[in-house]
C-alpha cells in the first residue's frame, strides 16, 4: 500500500503543477505558442529518457531507479517554487520530464512481485492509484494556486513527491537485477524489443492512438464547453475529475474480476468502443446532462483499456525486460499525446466537432485493431510462444 500511496502522491504533485503552469507562464507574458512548448517539454523529455531509465532498472534493480526519479520529481517542484520566472518553469518541467520514468519503473516492480494470476488485479490497482493522484492534484492544485500562490503550490508538490520518495525507500523491496546478455546491436537500438517480441507492436500502436484521442479531448474540451455552455475552467476541472473518479472506481473495484471473466482482449475492444461513442457524441450533446453521459462513456472505456493494455504488454515481455518495455510503452503513449493537441487544436478552429469526430473514429479503429492481438505466453527469460486469443 505504501508503494501505491507513493504513486498517488507523486501524480498529485504532477497534477497540481499541470493546473497552474499555463496561467503562471502567461503572467510572465509568455505567448500561447511558448506556453504550448513549455507544456510539451515534459512529454518530450519523458519520451527521450524513459526507455533508458527502464533498461537501467532491468540491469541494476527497480528500487534505486524509482527512488532517484521520484527524488528528481521533488526537486523539479522545488525549482518551481524557488524560481518565479519563465526560466524556472522551463527548468522545472524539463527536470520533471527527465524524472517521469518512476511511474513505469514502479509498475515493473509491482509486476516483478506478482504471479500471473495476480497481474491484472495488480495493474488495475496501480491504474487506480494513478487516477487517485490526479484527482487530488487537479482538485487541490487550483485551490492552492488561487488562494496561496504558485510558489506555495511548488512547495506542496515538492513535499508530496518527497514523501513519495520516502515511501519508496521504506516499502519498495530491494529486488536483485535480472542479468541478461545484451549485444552491441541491442544497446544501440532503443526499440529493438519490438523486433524481438512482435506481439508488442500492435499494443504500442494502440497505446499511441489511444492517448492521441485523449489529447484531442483535453486540448479542446475547455474551449468546447465554454463555447457550447458558457462554462469556464472550474467546470472543466470538475468534469475532468469526474471522469478520473469513474475510472478510479472501475479499476480499483471491478477490473480484476472483469478481466478474469472476459479476458483482456475483449475488455480492450469494448473499452475502445465506449471511448469512441463517448468522444464522437461529446460535441453534439444538447445539454450538460447528456455531456456528462458522453464523458462517462469515455471515462469507463479508458478505465478498461489502460490496465488491459498494460497487462497484455507485460504478459508479452520476459521478466528481465519489464522495465525496458514499460519505459518504451510510456514513450509510445506520449508520442500520441504530443500529436493530439496540435492536430486537435487546428481542427477545432475549423469545425468545433471535428477533433472529437476524428478521435472517435481513431478509437473505433483501435477497437478493430485489437483483433490483431495475440495472447502471449512468456516462458521465463526466453522466447515467447503466442497463441491466438
Amino acid at each position: 500500500m505504501l508503494v501505491l500511496a507513493a504513486v498517488a502522491m507523486d501524480l498529485a504533485a504532477f497534477g497540481m503543477a499541470f493546473t497552474d503552469i499555463a496561467l503562471r507562464a502567461r503572467s510572465y507574458h509568455a505567448s500561447p505558442t511558448l506556453v504550448g512548448i513549455i507544456l510539451s517539454s515534459y512529454f518530450v523529455f519523458q519520451v527521450a529518457t524513459s526507455p533508458a531509465w527502464g533498461r537501467l532498472s532491468d540491469r541494476i534493480g527497480r528500487r534505486p531507479v524509482a527512488v532517484a526519479c521520484t527524488a528528481l520529481s521533488s526537486l523539479s517542484m522545488v525549482v518551481y517554487a524557488l524560481m518565479p520566472s519563465l526560466t524556472g518553469i522551463i527548468v522545472s518541467r524539463v527536470l520533471a520530464g527527465f524524472a517521469a520514468a518512476n511511474v513505469s519503473v514502479i509498475q515493473a516492480s509491482l509486476i516483478d512481485q506478482s504471479t500471473d494470476d495476480q497481474r491484472a488485479a495488480t495493474l488495475g490497482r496501480f491504474s487506480a492509484a494513478l487516477n487517485a493522484g490526479l484527482i487530488m492534484g487537479f482538485a487541490g492544485g487550483g485551490w492552492v494556486a488561487e488562494h496561496l500562490g504558485s510558489q506555495v503550490l511548488g512547495w506542496v508538490g515538492a513535499g508530496l513527491s518527497g514523501l513519495a520518495t520516502l515511501n519508496l525507500i521504506i516499502a519498495l523491496p530491494k529486488t536483485p537485477p535480472k542479468p541478461k546478455e545484451e549485444g552491441p546491436q541491442e544497446r544501440r537500438k532503443t526499440w529493438i524489443i519490438l523486433q524481438q517480441f512482435p506481439s508488442l507492436k500492435v499494443l504500442f500502436i494502440l497505446a499511441s492512438v489511444s492517448w492521441f484521442s485523449l489529447a484531442c479531448l483535453e486540448g479542446t474540451f475547455a474551449q468546447l464547453i465554454n463555447f457550447r455552455f458558457s462554462l469556464g475552467q472550474a467546470a472543466f476541472g470538475w468534469i475532468l475529475m469526474y471522469e478520473i473518479l469513474l475510472g478510479f472506481l472501475l479499476q480499483g473495484l471491478f477490473f480484476g474480476r472483469l478481466a478474469k471473466r472476459y479476458g483482456h482482449v475483449k475488455l480492450l475492444r469494448f473499452g475502445y468502443l465506449l471511448q469512441g461513442i463517448g468522444l464522437g457524441t461529446t460535441p453534439f450533446a444538447p445539454d450538460l446532462g447528456l455531456l456528462l453521459v458522453a464523458s462517462s462513456l469515455y471515462a469507463l472505456g479508458k478505465g478498461l483499456t489502460d490496465p488491459s493494455l498494460n497487462t497484455l504488454a507485460s504478459e508479452s515481455t520476459p521478466s528481465d525486460r519489464q522495465g525496458e518495455m514499460f519505459g518504451l510503452l510510456q514513450s509510445a503513449r506520449n508520442v500520441g499525446f504530443l500529436a493530439g493537441p496540435t492536430i486537435g487544436g487546428a481542427l477545432f478552429h475549423w469545425i468545433h466537432a471535428a477533433p472529437y469526430v476524428l478521435a472517435g473514429f481513431v478509437s473505433f479503429a483501435a477497437a478493430a485493431g485489437a483483433r490483431l492481438i495475440r495472447s502471449p505466453k512468456p516462458a521465463g527469460n526466453g522466447p515467447i510462444t503466442q497463441n491466438a486469443s
